[in-house]
């Protein structure tokens, strides 16, 4: 997604990286800078909004969105 599309999300937005259909993961913050997601695997990142081009929403079944 773009950093603009990015900016659109929410928390509790479901999203997955791109080219991996099990990596997928929730929004549990947005701020001014990014968003910090929780993924399945438990890791959790906090990318800012201009390195989000990986990452697509999706619905709760991870049928892409975006």
């Amino acid at each position: 997604m773009t950093s603009e599309q990015a900016r659109l999300l929410k928390i509790s937005d479901q999203v997955r990286w791109l080219g991996d259909e099990g990596a997928s993961g929730v929004v549990t913050e947005v701020n001014r800078f990014g968003v910090e997601i929780n993924w399945s695997d438990g890791l959790t990142t906090r990318p800012f909004f201009n390195d989000t081009r990986k990452i697509e929403l999706t619905d709760q079944d991870n049928n892409r969105l975006s």
